[in-house]
């Protein structure tokens, strides 16, 4: 018998136009009322704790569908991504099946979770369907067992697990549910079993508070589903035995905690509230920063240079707010025909960008450097004394109007992101005196109006922009329009034309050869026998020229900020101080046929405990209260320990959102505190560097945030303590109450208390 044949018959008006051989599954689906490239049906679905199951309509059979999951909604800001992949979820026999097992440990029992289901490359093809994971039932509890001190650590073995791979874990003088005091622990899942079933936690960070001989509890659960399996086991904490070295220089208990075999001190771990040195590994990067959720208003957005594959991810998981559609780090950048001939196309970026799953309300950011207007704004020759001689206008307002407007937007509309619900972000780099002139403001105020009015999802950024900007008030008038006019009518111009968006630059981390008045200041405090050994390590611990700088600029910036203006504020960080030598390896470059010094190659690399501190100090002194965000400026040069810890202080941060989304929140509180027992109290005082005596005074910086009875405290010693490696013991109160808290070296401590 012939096989069957089927026809597709096109008719106007009942009058047959065409007729077409199709394949079997084409009629059936037809006969069912599906159509291939419309929206995915989700018909039966069924999912238990290692994988979900379900029929889909609207797809041929053999199709390789997207795939991912989310915990609720993925077009919302700072989606919670789960897990997915691109292309390569097979329907067959009108099925897909997706296996949970990979990923089962970021995956909560009773947790509601969204699966979405897309064509590759289909527009209006998605679709997604609701399902509540349910772990596997678990009979007994988690089974801890030999849990005993060894060092500052307390090891265990654990059985009865099943498969658990994330634990929290914490530890308690006496019942935890019954008034015992909370000591130490994690409840993010971050403790690992190993092969042979055996945990480590480290008490080191409280070892000040634990007294040798008594009885604590160490409870542990699992993190997928922590009620059903928590249990407990009691230990006896033992106080490591710290042996003197012996004349070889080796110490006398060969296998002992603290013999030859074992470090005097364990490392400790960097633990939430303790900000310091990191460990990381280069190789992995970027994706040692543990995920986070960004808050309400928040700009987050990767430095340029980083691949867009690691922006994407960073985007899927709700961890950044813009990305960089120029792809400088893959493929150097947008083309344009004279100072970028190399780069890649307009098309060629829309076909790319498709590839990476993009969530919706992601938008762009592109920078603007003024020599995109070098045709229609041109720079005078310097005067002879080698100064600016500015030029005020353009030659064509018109012209300036459209770059402006589409120097983003073009690219936006090109690759089809214009209609997403999401905005886009213009930063305007403009930094010769000739946008400083009178005219010059002008004329740029007028092109930001123009490129705001036309696109309504748009945003600005402009260099110098904020009511306290760097401009000098130079005489500029409508009379003298090649004059600079100062601070305010520059800042007033462009929030009237749309700005909404303001530079906060802490200000450029120099060192004290650069700043200090009188030259001796620096011998006074740099070199041997003096507060720091070499520049090098006044690079590492100073806080003077960093934290300092950040509180004296944060309380400048809002001491002044006109009562109206809810300013979303976009600050920038370096990785290194504007100068110094750090004595390491020297880079050059040909110039002109000579080899010159990469100077900045050899710039000072600020303490990675003090650069992931900076966001703390921004979230607490309310930097961010209306929007706004932080972000690392790297300048070409290679990325550094310091580079990485900003990203992962963007982590800590937004682990506060509970005050930063609230706008009941109270901010920048400067605490009152006393060194002395209470005898006397003080509040901090930002130093910048320019008195030597500053590097002598013993009040650290301590700031608080106030909400609902929560006191959100971010503290640090005086510079003396940091210096010589001795901790702090300092009092702070607050309404009426107060607490202690050991300040250690080299550290910035982040904590909550209930006041």
């Amino acid at each position: 018998m012939a096989d069957k044949k089927y026809f597709a018959i096109e008719q106007i008006n009942g009058t047959p136009t065409s007729v077409q051989e199709i394949s079997a599954d084409k009629y059936q689906q037809a006969v069912k009322g599906e159509t291939p490239g419309k929206q995915i049906k989700i018909k039966l679905f069924e999912g238990n704790a290692t994988g979900l199951k379900a029929q889909v309509g609207n797809v041929a059979e053999g199709s390789k569908l997207d795939w991912s999951i989310y915990e609720g909604d993925a077009y919302v800001a700072n989606p919670n991504f789960i897990d997915g992949d691109r292309g390569n979820l097979m329907v067959l026999n009108s099925f897909v099946e997706i296996n949970l097992s990979p990923f089962r440990n970021k995956l909560r029992n009773g947790v509601s979770y969204r699966l979405y289901l897309a064509l590759p490359g289909v527009q209006g093809s998605e679709a997604y369907i609701d399902f509540t994971y349910e772990a596997e039932e678990q009979g007994k509890k988690i089974e801890i067992h030999n849990a005993e001190m060894e060092g500052y650590s307390v090891l265990a073995g654990l059985s009865n697990y099943s498969s658990a791979e994330r634990f929290n874990w914490s530890v308690s003088r006496g019942d935890a549910y019954k008034g015992g005091e909370f000591i130490h622990g994690w409840n993010d899942g971050r403790l690992k079993v190993d092969a042979e079933g055996d945990i480590e936690v480290s008490l080191y960070d409280k070892r000040e508070v634990l007294k040798d001989g008594e009885t604590l509890r160490l409870y542990i659960n699992d993190y997928a589903n922590p009620k059903e399996t928590e249990n407990f086991a009691e230990f006896t904490y033992k106080a490591p035995i710290v042996e003197e070295p012996d004349e070889t220089g080796e110490h006398s208990q060969p296998g002992k905690p603290n013999g030859p075999n074992k470090p005097v001190e364990p490392q400790p771990e960097t633990q939430e509230g303790e900000i310091r040195a990191i460990k990381y590994d280069p190789s992995k990067g970027l994706e040692q920063i543990p995920v986070y959720r960004l808050a309400d208003g928040a700009i987050n957005i990767l430095q340029s240079n980083v691949p867009f594959a690691i922006q994407a991810d960073f985007a899927r998981k709700g961890m950044i707010s813009h990305v960089h559609l120029n792809l400088d780090a893959d493929y150097g950048g947008i083309y344009h025909k004279e100072w970028n001939p190399k780069g890649i196309t307009w098309a060629r970026v829309g076909e790319l960008i498709k590839e990476y799953n993009i969530p919706e309300h992601v938008g762009a950011y592109r920078m603007m450097y003024q020599n995109a207007l070098d045709d229609v704004w041109p720079r005078k020759p310097r005067l002879a004394n080698g100064e600016e001689d500015p030029n005020p206008w353009p030659n064509s307002q018109q012209e300036v109007n459209e770059r402006v407007a589409g120097y983003l937007m073009d690219l936006v509309q090109a690759i089809g992101w214009d209609k997403r619900p999401a905005n886009h972000i213009l930063d305007v780099d403009w930094e010769s005196g000739d946008f400083f002139t009178y005219g010059g403001v002008v004329s740029t105020a007028k092109a930001i109006k123009y490129a705001t009015d036309k696109y309504d999802n748009l945003r600005i950024l402009v260099y110098s922009g904020s009511h306290n900007n760097s401009a000098v008030e130079g005489g500029g008038s409508p009379a003298h329009p090649e004059k600079h006019i100062g601070p305010t009518p520059r800042f007033e111009m462009f929030r009237d034309a749309g700005v909404d968006i303001f530079q906060g630059t802490v200000p450029y981390f120099r060192t004290p050869r650069q700043e200090w008045d009188n030259p001796q200041h620096y011998g006074s405090v740099i070199g041997e026998g003096k507060p720091y050994s070499s520049e090098k390590e006044y690079g590492l611990k100073s806080i003077i020229k960093s934290i300092g700088a950040k509180i004296d600029w944060t309380d400048n910036f809002f001491r002044t900020l006109p009562a109206s203006l809810r300013a979303s504020v976009f600050e920038w960080y370096m990785s290194t101080y504007e100068g110094g030598d750090n004595g390491g390896e020297r880079r050059y470059y040909i110039e002109n046929g000579q080899k010159i010094w990469w100077s900045s190659f050899n710039w000072l690399e600020i303490g990675e405990w003090i650069q992931e501190s900076l966001p703390v100090w921004a979230g607490v002194m309310g930097t961010f209260r209306f929007g706004g965000g932080a972000y690392l400026w790297t300048d070409g040069r290679p990325w550094l320990a310091s580079n990485y810890a900003l990203e992962l202080g963007k982590a800590r941060l937004y682990s506060y959102n509970e005050f930063l989304n609230n706008p009941a929140t109270q901010y920048n509180i400067q605490l009152e505190f006393t060194l002395d027992g209470g005898k006397t109290w003080v509040k901090d005082t930002p130093r910048t560097g320019t008195n030597p005596d500053a590097h002598l005074e013993p009040r650290g910086y301590i700031r608080g945030a106030s909400l609902n009875g929560k006191l959100w405290v971010v503290a640090t010693a005086g510079q003396p303590f940091h210096n010589a490696g001795k901790s702090q013991q300092v009092l702070i109160r607050h309404n009426g109450k107060t607490f202690s808290r050991t300040l250690e070296p080299l550290t910035v401590h982040s904590f909550t208390a209930e006041i």
